[in-house]
C-alpha cells in the first residue's frame, strides 16, 4: 500500500533532533551565536514598534520571526514572496486587490493542497522525478542522481 510508504515530514525531523538534544546529544558549536543574534531581533522588533511607530507596518511579529525559524525555508521562502506579491499587487491595483485577494489567495492553497497529494502518491509510488531541482538528500534520497 502506498499509505505506508516514508515520506520527509521536515517538522517531525526537527521534533526528533530537538528530543535528541534533550537526551543528551551535543549541540552543534555555531548554534550560540545563532540563538543570541535570533533573539536579539526578535527581541527589538516590539522595542521597534514602540520607540517608532511609523514602522509598525514593516516590522514582521515577533511571532512570525519566531515561526520561520521553526519552519525550512522551503516553506518560508515561498509565504515570504507570496506576501511580496500581495502587497506590490495591492500597492498598483487596489480595486482588483479589494475585489479577488481572497479568492486568488484560497485557489493558491488549495492548489497547494491538491498538489502535494499528488506529489506525496507519486513519491510513495516511486515515480521518477522529472527534475532535481531543490532535491537534497533528506528531501529526495535516491530519487536523484545529482
Amino acid at each position: 500500500f502506498f499509505f505506508f510508504s516514508p515520506l520527509p515530514l521536515p517538522l517531525s525531523s526537527f521534533s526528533l533532533k530537538i528530543k535528541q538534544i534533550i537526551n543528551g546529544a551535543e549541540l552543534p558549536s555555531h548554534l550560540l551565536p545563532f540563538c543570541l543574534g535570533g533573539g536579539a531581533v526578535a527581541a527589538s522588533l516590539p522595542v521597534l514598534e514602540t520607540w517608532r511607530p511609523a514602522l509598525k507596518p514593516m516590522l514582521p511579529s515577533a511571532v512570525a520571526f519566531g515561526i520561520g525559524m521553526y519552519l525550512s525555508a522551503y516553506w518560508t521562502i515561498p509565504r515570504f514572496l507570496g506576501s511580496v506579491a500581495e502587497r506590490l499587487w495591492a500597492r498598483h491595483a487596489p480595486q482588483s486587490h479589494d475585489r479577488l485577494m481572497i479568492v486568488v489567495a484560497s485557489g493558491l492553497v488549495l492548489g497547494e493542497g491538491l498538489m502535494s497529494i499528488v506529489s506525496a502518491v507519486f513519491t510513495s509510488q516511486n515515480v521518477p522525478v522529472w527534475t532535481c531541482g531543490g532535491c537534497t538528500p533528506d528531501i529526495c534520497p535516491g530519487r536523484c542522481s545529482s
